[in-house]
């Protein structure tokens, strides 16, 4: 397990307190858990991501003079290659054979690996460059999308294209999502079409997915399923509907949407609920898991689960490749021990993953008192003065 935090100060990573002034550190753990190297970077990362052959992959944004780069780190933690980038990176997915696909937005004319795009749009930000980069960090393929031309007159409105997220495909290729925010003025009012792109190995457009313009824009992840399918994943906040095209969605909750190869829907399923996840993952045997943070009662599928609408507390669900569920749990902070604490504590998880015997690799924070059924973590007391919280790694049976 590969773990990215933000600290300041000293933090024990279970081999000794280590003190890191720059507030991220990356840190490595065996299958057991035991901690097998940490360090801080000089310069912090902006994003990071892990390939399958347990590289990870890093991107800076320019800071003093020092341009937008990206570096490739070996198992071991240590730097195999960096590079100097066009712009910052909005998104990262790396590849299955040892490389990595960026997301890029910028205007004008930008240079990389010898080839030169132009931006097709007329407002900042307005074209998305979207480069793979091979294992050693030469480019394997590129292409940039834009956003159509703002409707006459111009100052009436604007629109501004950005790509929040990007999932490198098995077979080659990657899924892109855009989105256009369009401004107008009179009357005040913004709205957001959102598009999915399926891009082949060479960057050709294979199949496209477009969703109604909505007000809300809700945060969406991509995921790409072992069989070339996708998943969508909408984070629903309070005070707006969904909608992927299939079912709207009234929120709050989640909005989960399976596509096949071809970019049509398998199946939709809707979780209301105050809530979040992490980016799910699928299981060697095509499950998805489900990780994330309630607060009150849920149903993921398999009936109501009960909990505390005051503090957060972690679910974990798994569907069969169908949608149909197969099994969810929630892991909740016990009740306080001692009077003088303010309230109960609280769980997050902030990442997870399945390994390739279907475990779940999760990662998170408590307070109070919390146990994932190995054994009890060390009480947080919640008292009055800083809030205080411990972070925690774990890896969960099937």
């Amino acid at each position: 397990m590969t773990l990215v935090g933000d600290v300041d100060g000293p933090v024990d990573l279970g081999s000794g307190v280590s003190f890191f002034s720059h507030g991220r550190f990356l840190a490595k753990f065996d299958p057991e858990g035991h901690p097998l190297w940490a360090s801080a970077p000089t310069v912090l990362p902006a994003r990071v991501a892990v390939d399958a052959q347990g590289s990870l992959w890093t991107t800076t944004s320019e800071v003093s003079g020092v341009p937008h780069s990206i570096a490739k780190l070996g198992p071991d933690g240590e730097e195999l290659w960096s590079k100097s980038l066009p712009g910052e990176v909005s998104a990262l997915s790396p590849t299955g054979d040892g490389g990595v696909v960026l997301i890029i937005p910028f205007y004008g004319s930008v240079t990389y690996g010898g080839a030169s795009f132009s931006a097709k749009g007329d407002t900042p930000s307005s074209d998305v460059l979207v480069l793979a980069l091979d294992a050693s960090g030469a480019v394997a393929w590129s292409t940039t999308i834009a956003a159509p031309l703002a409707p006459p007159p111009l100052p009436r409105g604007s629109m501004f294209l950005s790509a929040p997220d990007v999932a490198a495909m098995p077979s080659g290729g990657a899924l892109v999502q855009a989105v256009v925010e369009r401004l107008a003025v009179q009357p005040l009012e913004v709205t957001h079409e959102r598009v999915v792109q399926r891009l082949g190995p060479s960057g050709e457009v294979l199949w496209a997915r477009t969703f109604p313009a909505q007000r809300h824009s809700p945060a969406i992840r991509l995921v790409a399923a072992p069989d070339d399918g996708a998943l969508m994943v909408a984070d629903a906040g309070i005070g707006g509907s969904t909608d992927l095209g299939c079912y709207v969605h009234p929120g709050p909750g989640l909005l989960l949407q399976a596509l096949d190869a071809s970019g049509q829907p398998r199946w939709e399923r809707s979780i209301l609920g105050v809530m979040g996840s992490t980016r799910p993952s699928f299981d060697a045997a095509g499950n998805l898991v489900l990780v994330g943070v309630a607060q009150g009662w849920i149903d993921l599928g398999g009936g109501n689960l009960e909990g505390n609408a005051a503090a957060w507390r972690i679910f974990v669900a798994r569907y069969a490749p169908d949608g149909a569920h197969l099994a969810s749990r929630t892991y909740e902070g016990t009740p306080p021990p001692d009077a003088g604490w303010l309230h109960r504590g609280e769980s997050r998880a902030q990442g997870s993953a399945v390994d390739p015997w279907g475990n779940v690799l999760l990662t998170g924070f408590y307070s109070g008192a919390l146990d994932l059924g190995a054994g009890a973590f060390p009480d947080v007391p919640i008292l009055e003065g800083p809030y205080t919280t411990r972070g925690f790694v774990a890896k969960l049976a099937p």
